[in-house]
């Protein structure tokens, strides 16, 4: 059972996530609309979908089941956007994998969930860690994933460095998916390099295209999502020491 300093941790790391994106979307799109922009509506449907997608990762970081209900939605307009903005991996990533995989993690969450003792009957996903083999065979498939995925998107991205970025946000995206829907902790070392580096990318995005009006919006979005990950790696550390409890089914909302 958490004690109530760990309790009131989560909620303040969790609250200064969600309220900071929300603060970040609204002052984003005051600016634009200042400034006359014409893409509005692309960066409102951005701004909706940058919303969902931290409080699917906020989900996620506590061990929430429903984090895959959020995510379908996010993932869904985070495919729309890239494809607006050119963006082929994360277009691809999202609509032909990360959508699939929503579902595919959902499932195999049911069958490790177990009822924490926290006074509400919550339940949380079992956590475990990669084992050292499993590390060198996650290294070697980002190598090879990585450097295929340069040289397949240098002929459609615009700039080699957004393509080099795009590769490894791709790769990355595989592994961590994988290791999240699995139960891995070690997920978030993953998401941690994958938040710094979409920061990049889409800051490259925004510097690059002054047609990009919502680039600005998902650098303030993987910005949270980093803090996100790190509040992640923090709470899984302690899921796994719970009874390994099988649920029979999901959590009641």
């Amino acid at each position: 059972m958490k004690s109530k300093k760990e309790k009131r941790l989560d909620i303040a790391v969790n609250s200064f996530i969600l309220v900071g994106m929300l603060v970040a979307v609204v002052i984003t799109n005051l600016m634009r609309l200042r400034v006359g922009d014409t893409r509005m509506l692309v960066s409102y449907i951005a701004s909706f979908g940058a919303l969902m997608g931290v409080v699917n990762a906020v989900l996620s970081a506590n061990g929430s089941i429903w984090t895959y209900i959020f995510g379908i939605v996010d993932v869904g307009i985070t495919a729309f956007v890239a494809y607006d903005n050119d963006a082929w991996g994360n277009y691809g990533l999202h609509l032909f994998f990360f959508l699939p995989m929503q579902f595919a993690g959902f499932f195999l969450w049911l069958k490790r969930l177990h009822s924490k003792e926290d006074g509400k009957g919550r339940q949380r996903v079992i956590s475990r860690w990669l084992p050292a083999k499993g590390w060198t065979f996650t290294a070697l498939s980002f190598i090879v994933l990585s450097t295929l995925l340069f040289f397949v998107l240098r002929r459609v991205d615009r700039t080699p460095a957004i393509a080099g970025l795009d590769a490894s946000i791709f790769a990355l995206n595989i592994i961590g998916q994988i290791l999240m829907s699995l139960a891995y902790t070690d997920q978030w070392f993953i998401w941690i390099a994958v938040d710094i580096a979409s920061v990049a990318m889409w800051a490259l995005t925004s510097a690059s295209s002054a047609s990009s009006a919502y680039a600005v919006v998902y650098v303030a979005k993987y910005f949270f999502y980093t803090l996100n990950a790190i509040n992640g790696l923090r709470v899984w550390m302690k899921l796994g020491e719970a009874p390994a409890k099988i649920s029979e089914g999901p959590e009641k909302p």
